[in-house]
């Protein structure tokens, strides 16, 4: 597996970083892992968990376009759901279940996406259970699920841009697995650089009972909760990064860490 230079550079310049830490359930990104095309979509991070489109409005695929956030790579585009709305599924299953969450301790989502509308639109969600999702209410919010509860809501004074793109990468840390069925853990946002926590949560095996795929744009097996926006390079990761001392949290977010931590190959 080769290393983008960018990647050593930035790890040299930051040391206290980590990424061992991070082991990839699938990296996606466009046009590479799809075109609009078809409807395949390949995992670029050599864990091999392809996902399917399935388009639910205006068409069977779901649109790309060449709006992407700033740093992005040249050449990549975006998943527009704005007009042909659809869903991205893991086609395995069980991917962020407990025992693999306990071993690594602790599972990471990571994405950019951009737009809003009403209502919890899922841009990253495991079984319906665990997810990344957001909303024009109340003026824009981020919403984060864990045990198909909502423990955490962000808003413009925690990062949020309403009217642009957002880096976002939310993480759970397995603190105490003495009941694999309840694991107590602390979630950790990072929204555009600004970091909000949130300790003693339990992450049950709800979600492995229901034994579904992880959705990105929508809940995985439902025809609800469609994003209606702009979702880029969209990622999901066993395993939590090393937390930077304070002084490079300023001048790097986690998000910013997860979205250059995708580009090795």
């Amino acid at each position: 597996m080769k290393t983008n230079i960018a990647t050593i550079a930035l790890l040299s310049a930051f040391p206290t970083l980590s990424s061992a830490a991070l082991n990839a359930v699938f990296e996606y990104e466009f046009d590479t892992s799809y075109d609009s095309s078809s409807t395949a979509v390949s995992d670029l991070s050599g864990a091999g968990n392809h996902a399917t489109v399935t388009g639910e409005n205006g068409g069977a695929n779901i649109a790309v376009v060449t709006d992407i956030p700033t740093g992005g790579s040249q050449g990549t585009h975006s998943l527009n759901y704005s007009s042909t709305y659809g869903v991205v599924t893991t086609n395995a299953i069980d991917l962020l279940n407990n025992a693999d969450v306990i071993a690594n301790g602790g599972y990471t989502m990571t994405a950019s996406f951009k737009g809003l509308s009403n209502n919890t639109r899922k841009i990253i969600d495991y079984a319906g259970t665990e997810y990344i999702g957001a909303r024009s209410n109340n003026g824009g919010e981020v919403v984060i699920g864990i045990s198909n509860t909502v423990p955490m809501i962000l808003t413009t004074t925690e990062g949020l841009n309403v009217t642009d793109w957002n880096q976002i990468t939310y993480s759970f840390a397995v603190t105490n697995a003495s009941d694999p069925a309840a694991i107590l853990g602390d979630i950790r946002v990072d929204l555009n650089g600004t970091v909000t926590t949130l300790n003693g949560q339990t992450l049950t095996d709800f979600g492995d009972s229901l034994d579904r795929s992880i959705g990105v744009g929508r809940h995985p097996s439902f025809s609800s909760d469609h994003f209606r926006g702009q979702i880029y390079a969209p990622a999901v990761y066993l395993g939590v990064s090393e937390v930077p001392e304070p002084g490079t949290t300023a001048l790097l977010g986690l998000g910013g860490l997860a979205l250059i931590l995708r580009r090795r190959r």
